[in-house]
């Protein structure tokens, strides 16, 4: 490590990040969702994107 790589490091330290994985499903927390018409929305693409990546388990990401 350099001075200058350690004094980067020291006066601007890595923010964390603002959400956390947590173990809600993604069914759970959308059926949160008070409208109707939002929450069919969200289910929806919910289903788009499990078949765009190809991943049936989904995260959630919430503040901690």
């Amino acid at each position: 490590m350099t001075l200058w790589t350690y004094r980067v490091e020291k006066e601007n330290p890595v923010a964390e990040n603002k959400t956390q994985e947590n173990d809600q499903s993604v069914e759970d927390f959308l059926n949160t969702v008070d409208d109707e018409r939002k929450r069919q929305d969200c289910f929806q693409i919910l289903t788009l994107m499990q078949e765009v990546t190809g991943r049936l388990r989904n995260r959630v990401f919430t503040p901690p």
